[in-house]
C-alpha cells in the first residue's frame, strides 16, 4: 500500500539490513579490576543513613563550601547579587573554632567508618565574623555613596577605589566618597592594608548609580547609536533615546553624522531627514512620550562601512 502525502508517494520502506556489528562477549575467567568502593559516597549524609548504608565515603563540600570559615563556623553566601555570612547552627559558638561543622562532619564519618572527603576553602573571600553582616554595602545619594564593610582581622586601615582607582583611606569600615554626579554608575572596591601598608586583593566590585537628582526639575535627555548587524556594503543601527529628566517629554528629536560616503536606505520606529552628512530622527506617533528614565529606539539602515564609525549622537525633548 502506499499513501500519497503533501505531493510525495510514500510506499513500504525497502532499506537494506543493517550491517552486522561487533562481537561481544564476556570471558568470566579474565583478570577482573575491583570498581572502588569511594565511587558510592554521598555528600551531607545523616549519621543514621551513613550507618545503615555503611556509606564508604562522605564528602563535606559544595559550592558555599569554598567560601567557609571554620574559625567562625559560617559562610559567605546568599544570592546571586549579594552575599551575607550565614552562620551553621553549631550547638556551642562560644567553643569555636572546636566543635565546628566540618568538626562534627568528620566525628561522624569516624562513628560510621567512613573516609572524609573536605573542601577546603582557598577563595580568600570567606566570612570575615559572625555578625551576619552583608559583605559589602553602601548607601547611595545624588552625589555620593557612603560604603561599609565587615573589618578584616590584621588589617591596619582600608583603600576604597572607585573605578579602579584609589579615593580614600580610612581605619575604619566606613567611607564616604563624594563629588559624583547625579544619575552616573560607578564600580567600587575595598582593600584591606596590613601594618607595613601591603594591600589584599579587591574585595567584588560593586556596581552602583547614583540617584536622579529631583530636586532640579525638568527634561532632559541622551542618545546612544549601536550597530547591530552588517553586511557587505551596509549595516543597520539602533538609535535609543532616554528621558534622563524628571518631566515626561511629548516629544524627542536625535541627530547623528555620518561618515563621508555613508547615506541612509531606511529607517522605522521613527522619521529620519538628512542634509549632507547630518541625519536629524524624530520620534514616530506611537513611541512618544517618554516619562522620566523611558527609552524609545529608531533603527536605520544605512549604506556605507561603519568601521572605524564612532558617532556622537545629540537629542532634545520638548
Amino acid at each position: 500500500m502506499s499513501v500519497f502525502v503533501s505531493g510525495m508517494i510514500v510506499g513500504a520502506p525497502t532499506g537494506s539490513a543493517a550491517a552486522a556489528g561487533p562481537d561481544l562477549r564476556v570471558d568470566i575467567a579474565a583478570d577482573r579490576l575491583p570498581i572502588s568502593e569511594d565511587i558510592y559516597g554521598m555528600n551531607f549524609a545523616s549519621e543514621e543513613m551513613a550507618a545503615d548504608l555503611r556509606l564508604p565515603v562522605q564528602r563535606w563540600g559544595g559550592n558555599h563550601t569554598t567560601r567557609y570559615n571554620f574559625r567562625y563556623d559560617n559562610t559567605d553566601r546568599a544570592s546571586d547579587w549579594y552575599f551575607e555570612n550565614i552562620d551553621e547552627p553549631g550547638p556551642a559558638p562560644s567553643t569555636l573554632p572546636d566543635g565546628s561543622t566540618t568538626d562534627r562532619a568528620h566525628e561522624q564519618n569516624v562513628r560510621t567508618g567512613t573516609k572524609t572527603l573536605l573542601s577546603v576553602p582557598l577563595l580568600g573571600w570567606g566570612a570575615k565574623g559572625r555578625d551576619e553582616a552583608c559583605g559589602f554595602s553602601v548607601d547611595v545619594t545624588t552625589t555620593g555613596l557612603t560604603l561599609s564593610w565587615p573589618a578584616v582581622a590584621g588589617a591596619a586601615d582600608y583603600t576604597v577605589e572607585r573605578d579602579g582607582t584609589a579615593t580614600g583611606r580610612t581605619a575604619g569600615t566606613t567611607l564616604s566618597v563624594t563629588g559624583l554626579t547625579a544619575d552616573t554608575a560607578c564600580t567600587s572596591t575595598v582593600r584591606a592594608n596590613n601594618a607595613a601598608g601591603d594591600p589584599s586583593p579587591p574585595s567584588r566590585a560593586l556596581s552602583v548609580r547614583t540617584k536622579r537628582d529631583d530636586s532640579q526639575p525638568g527634561t532632559g535627555c541622551d542618545a546612544v547609536v549601536r550597530v547591530v548587524d552588517k553586511w557587505p556594503g551596509a549595516f543597520r543601527l539602533d538609535l535609543t533615546v532616554r528621558n534622563t529628566g524628571t518631566e515626561p517629554g511629548t516629544a524627542w528629536t536625535a541627530t547623528l553624522t555620518l561618515a563621508a560616503g555613508m547615506s541612509v536606505g531606511q529607517t522605522w520606529n521613527g522619521q529620519a531627514t538628512t542634509t549632507g552628512t547630518k541625519v536629524t530622527v524624530k520620534n514616530a506617533p506611537w513611541n512618544d512620550p517618554l516619562i522620566p528614565t523611558a527609552t524609545a529606539t529608531a533603527g536605520m539602515s544605512v549604506n556605507g562601512d561603519p568601521a572605524g564609525w564612532n558617532p556622537t549622537p545629540t537629542c532634545s525633548l520638548s
